[in-house]
């Protein structure tokens, strides 16, 4: 393929031809005959992938949702998570760091007197 709009198409399937177009007229974006490895790590990952991954099967789906007040976060795990408490704590925390400095599980109702 000689053109250069079309091996951009063909490069990068996902991106809308529209937008290839702009970007090659605008900015005289080329396509590339190198490929660029790309390392995912664990940073990389978002917090449900991590959880889906490092937890068993039988534990889907993983918890997910919490409730923040101020730098803490309320998790409401259920029976079967409880032993994985500690794991699930440290990927909350690695994940939602800065804004999360403390993650907690509710084991009754709150409320106030």
């Amino acid at each position: 393929i000689d053109d250069p709009l079309t091996r951009l198409i063909h490069q990068y399937p996902s991106i809308p031809p529209t937008a290839l177009q702009l970007l090659h007229s605008n900015y005289q974006i080329q396509p590339t005959n190198a490929l660029h490895p790309i390392h995912l790590t664990y940073h990389n990952q978002p917090l449900s992938r991590l959880l889906s991954t490092l937890l068993p099967p039988h534990l889907h789906p993983p918890p997910s949702s919490y409730e923040q007040i101020g730098h803490i976060a309320h998790l409401n795990l259920r029976a079967p998570h409880l032993p994985y408490k500690h794991l699930l704590g440290r990927l909350f925390l690695d994940k939602l760091s800065p804004s999360i400095r403390t993650v907690v599980n509710k084991s009754g109702e709150v409320g106030g007197p």
